[in-house]
């Protein structure tokens, strides 16, 4: 296995991460019908929680965590966001 090889497969690994991340964001979106507000602390806690826990050796929980809570913070502010459109008339 060559460097290009390697890189050939972290690109086709970032590119998976990144279609994960569009669907995550996107049941995230369709979450809010079900919701009264964007903010639930629990839900996050678990959320963070799961993480922790599932977290690989080489990333580690931390580093896990921080991912994630800017993961939840980017599916609240779209969540914001996608609420504003329904308002306007």
């Amino acid at each position: 296995m060559t460097l290009e090889d390697l890189r050939k497969r972290i690109d086709a690994v970032d590119t998976r991460i990144l279609r994960m991340l569009e669907l995550r964001f996107k049941y995230a979106l369709l979450t809010r019908r079900f919701k009264a507000d964007v903010e639930d602390p629990q839900r996050d806690a678990e959320v963070l929680e799961s993480v922790r826990r599932r977290a690989g050796r080489l990333a580690g929980p931390e580093f896990a965590v921080r991912i994630y809570e800017e993961i939840l913070a980017e599916s609240k502010a779209l969540q914001r966001k996608d609420a504003k459109k329904e308002i306007k008339p």
